[in-house]
């Protein structure tokens, strides 16, 4: 048992023999770093922790109190009927579509999510594939805003340096990283493109993409854009039926 106190500061008490270190804070957790790019917007309170209260009421994280977002109570259901039941089922739906009961939508977990990147491990990959490394970020990305989520593609948008290039992508990465990456040419001389529905039904619905420009020069260098943004394919997901989760609506 693991007994924390947040009250001045904060205490821990660990009963277990030979304790781990404490967990790392969520902004240096990898775990969270990837539910963050590869979900934006999901709240690790949900599958990483719960509050019990005195009374037996089960929360997914300390802004659930009088009932309000509660998943079940001890004393009507063991702990893994409540973890796995149905109010819990329909709070992670709610976070990978975004339809989140109406108490999280002012939790700064969702409400004020990760913002663009400057790079992102694919662009390491990205250098290998073209054969060269970044010698310049001169580019912007216009549109469309960072987390753009809908459920059809959008159209890319950037702003174009001074010199010519002899090839010009768009590249993407799921959640950021190298599991799934796209790479899309474009006319050398364009400064936009539609993503191709072909490419767009392949990407994993619900899920982050995060992208950017490069454009290789005359010398073989490679430009990209300063920012890297995510867009997400939206795949609508009914809420459980069921559910008691309050969404204000």
């Amino acid at each position: 048992i693991k007994l924390i106190w947040d009250v001045e500061g904060s205490q821990v008490f660990d009963f277990r023999e030979n304790p781990p270190a404490y967990r790392p804070t969520k902004i240096w957790d990898p775990w969270i770093w990837k539910l963050q790019h590869y979900l934006p917007r999901y709240c690790a309170q949900s599958v990483y922790r719960v509050k019990v209260d005195s009374d037996g009421a089960v929360y997914p994280c300390c802004v659930g109190d009088q009932g309000v977002l509660a998943l079940g109570n001890l004393f009507d259901a063991d702990f893994d009927e409540i973890w796995n039941g149905i109010n819990s089922q329909d709070l992670r739906r709610g976070m990978m579509t975004w339809d989140v009961p109406k108490l999280c939508r002012t939790c700064t977990f969702y409400s004020e999510p990760i913002g663009p990147e400057s790079y992102l491990p694919f662009l390491d990959d990205v250098q290998e594939d073209l054969g060269g490394t970044f010698a310049d970020a001169d580019m912007e990305l216009v549109g469309p805003a960072h987390l753009y989520r809908a459920p059809e593609p959008p159209v890319l948008e950037w702003t174009r340096p001074h010199g010519e290039f002899t090839k010009q992508y768009v590249v993407m990465g799921l959640g950021g990283e190298s599991l799934d990456r796209r790479r899309i040419e474009v006319p050398p001389h364009e400064s936009s493109i539609g993503i191709p529905e072909s490419v767009w039904n392949d990407m994993r619905a619900n899920f982050g993409y995060w992208w950017t420009v490069v454009g290789v020069d005359s010398a073989g260098r490679l430009h990209r854009a300063s920012s890297v943004r995510c867009v997400i394919r939206h795949r609508p997901m009914p809420r459980i039926e069921g559910s008691t989760l309050d969404y204000g609506d």
